[in-house]
């Protein structure tokens, strides 16, 4: 799910904020700062009914890409809110929409658009490989430590992967 992340939030590394300031998961800077900082920027927000709107938000800047990716691993442990998606256990699909539901993004389809790219791209072929930061900082006697979040085995007559919906646009600065 973390490439599915980056996918989304970057516009494949093209967003203005990973250019300016190697932030790969559209991370705000609310209860703390990258390792270079804070910048301000335009960001697509949904209010309660679905309907989008731009505001100018702090997001976190880091000195690389690569710490970009170790904050995103801890924003998710330290933060409580997204203990419910480790008890997803090795179904990304279903980690995808707990990390929806515990407000990751406002965009009401956020989960799926996820689900879609992981699909699409056959991301579940990098889980088997990961031995993330999020494994490492959990605390030992944690019951997430070791987790694993893999992709779940199709049911017998399974549809194929949907069509995945475009992107939203990028806001101009």
């Amino acid at each position: 799910m973390t490439v599915a992340q980056a996918i989304l939030e970057s516009d494949w590394g093209d967003s203005l904020l990973t250019r300016n300031a190697n932030n790969l998961f559209g991370v705000k800077a609310v209860g703390g700062l990258g390792n270079d900082g804070v910048v301000w920027m335009l960001t697509m927000e949904y209010d309660d009914d679905g309907t989008a709107f731009y505001v100018r938000d702090p997001f976190r800047a880091y000195k690389s890409l690569a710490d970009s990716v170790r904050d995103h691993d801890l924003f998710f442990v330290r933060n409580d809110r997204y203990a419910a998606a480790f008890e997803a256990g090795v179904d990304a699909q279903e980690f995808a929409r707990r990390v929806a539901a515990g407000g990751y993004a406002t965009d009401p389809e956020y989960a799926d658009k996820l689900i879609e790219l992981m699909d699409r791209f056959d991301l579940y072929r990098f889980d088997a490989q990961a031995t993330s930061v999020t494994q490492r900082a959990r605390p030992a006697g944690d019951p997430r430590r070791g987790a694993r979040v893999s992709r779940p085995r199709p049911a017998t007559g399974a549809r194929p992967p949907p069509t995945p919906r475009a992107l939203p646009p990028r806001p101009e600065p």
